[in-house]
């Protein structure tokens, strides 16, 4: 998982990338998927429900070949923004 701080312009890269919202489930953003594709939603939303205190699970992005989700969450007292991707698992640090 790669870290970084809001402050970091690559923090707040991602953390504008994040706003956006496509949906909450793959059907609203593909006619059909892959068994693939929902393997890979399923695990990412178990690590949302995992975390008593992660909210906003979201679609950020999409194309044919993959998407990314993102939602809130906190460590310890600080709040957090996590971002899954096809290829990569992303923390941004929202307080620091």
């Amino acid at each position: 998982m790669k870290e970084y701080k809001m402050s970091s312009s690559k923090g707040n890269e991602l953390y504008n990338k994040a706003r956006n919202n496509e949906g909450w489930n793959l059907s609203q953003i593909y006619g059909s998927y892959s068994a693939e594709k929902a393997r890979a939603f399923d695990r990412c939303e178990k690590m949302f429900l995992e975390s008593e205190n992660s909210y906003n699970f979201r679609i950020i992005s999409h194309n044919t070949f993959q998407f990314s989700v993102a939602w809130n969450d906190y460590i310890g007292d600080e709040e957090i923004l996590r971002i899954e991707t096809a290829n990569n698992s992303y923390l941004v640090w929202l307080d620091r």
